[in-house]
């Protein structure tokens, strides 16, 4: 046990210890203090409820979604606008997404773009964040993707709150209309 004694100038010292060794442990005390609050506190936020669904076409939740998703060659869909496109199929897809943050995508906040192979994860890229203060209700996106990853492509449309997220995951390859005669 150590016991404190006044010295000049208003400075207290424990017996046998430096005033060195009496900053660094309280520092070090008052650290342990914050890192236990902070990591107590974090726990609650890691603890939120994630719920994920898968969306097939033509399913109820794609109904209850009510969003449009078209995947066709890019040169299909540049020849409703210019009718001297070269003839032939492309290398790429077009990918058009559009919905309204209505009914279970009112809380819509991310967009986001996944392509995973058996190799693990190729890339995952953001197509559209948006703020739940933004008074625009449409989110439209439009991008082009290279043929041989439409199967492995996955698009999670990201819904909620920090408390509970929804997240619905939409594969990209099942959604590839076929080349009109």
């Amino acid at each position: 046990m150590f016991l404190l004694a006044a010295y000049g100038h208003g400075k207290y010292k424990v017996h046998g210890m430096k005033t060195q060794n009496i900053t660094s442990r309280y520092n070090l005390m008052r650290n342990r203090i914050f890192f236990t609050v902070l990591m107590y506190s974090c726990c609650s936020v890691v603890s939120a409820s994630n719920i994920k669904y898968t969306v097939e076409p033509d399913s109820k939740i794609e109904r209850e979604l009510d969003y449009q998703l078209t995947v066709i060659d890019k040169f299909d869909s540049w020849r409703k606008y210019d009718k001297n496109i070269a003839k032939g199929p492309s290398s790429e897809y077009s990918v058009k997404f559009r919905a309204s943050a209505t009914g279970r995508l009112k809380d819509i906040f991310s967009l986001s773009l996944t392509v995973v192979n058996k190799g693990g994860l190729v890339v995952q890229a953001p197509l559209r964040m948006r703020s739940k203060y933004k008074l625009n209700d449409d989110i439209i996106v439009e991008f082009f993707i290279n043929k041989s990853l439409i199967g492995d492509s996955i698009l999670i449309l990201r819904c909620g709150s920090p408390l509970q997220e929804t997240s619905y995951s939409v594969n990209l390859g099942r959604y590839v209309s076929p080349k009109a005669p």
